[in-house]
């Protein structure tokens, strides 16, 4: 099986889901730049295994209605890498499970 990148256009079902906890498709072994931005309603994400890596600005957005909320994020002992800022706009973090 190949890369399998994780985008924005990917999200846009996710993201207009009313739900505060979250878990990411399983099929997917990469997470592209600003793919999670517009998560505002969601405060505990979990990103299955599989994802090897998390790009830049991941969670980020320009816009001031949309910022990352997400205060619990659950990551896979599949992930081995994260880029530069990936996590650049989650300001309300409070809690990273690893495994």
């Amino acid at each position: 099986m190949g890369e399998r990148v994780f985008t924005r256009e990917d999200a846009k079902g996710l993201i207009r889901t009313s739900t505060e906890k979250l878990t990411l498709p399983f099929d997917f072994t990469e997470i592209a730049s600003g793919a999670l931005a517009g998560f505002s309603q969601v405060k505990a994400l979990v990103i299955p295994e599989g994802i090897t890596r998390i790009g830049s600005y991941a969670f980020y957005t320009r816009s001031f209605k949309n910022t990352c909320q997400i205060e619990i994020l659950t990551i896979p002992s599949s992930l081995k890498q994260f880029d530069r800022w990936c996590f650049y706009d989650c300001n309300s973090l409070k809690s990273i499970t690893l495994p």
